[in-house]
């Protein structure tokens, strides 16, 4: 029973462990991600090729969680 207890215990932690590190790629592919979009919204305004109206409306780029 201990060593079934422990088997699973040990499994629970490889697990743990690939969620982490799933959630970590996760977080450095949305801060590319957000980089990216405010790098493109950027050059779009500077540009001026976006119509004056939709400039002028207030957006963000979403913050991380």
């Amino acid at each position: 029973m201990r060593d079934q207890l422990q088997e699973r215990v040990n499994e629970l932690q490889t697990e743990f462990d690939r969620g982490n590190e799933r959630l970590k790629a996760l977080d450095q592919e949305a801060d590319k991600l957000r980089e990216t979009l405010l790098r493109i919204a950027g050059e779009v305004r500077r540009s001026g090729a976006m119509p004056a109206a939709i400039m002028s409306t207030p957006w963000q780029v979403p913050q991380r969680l």
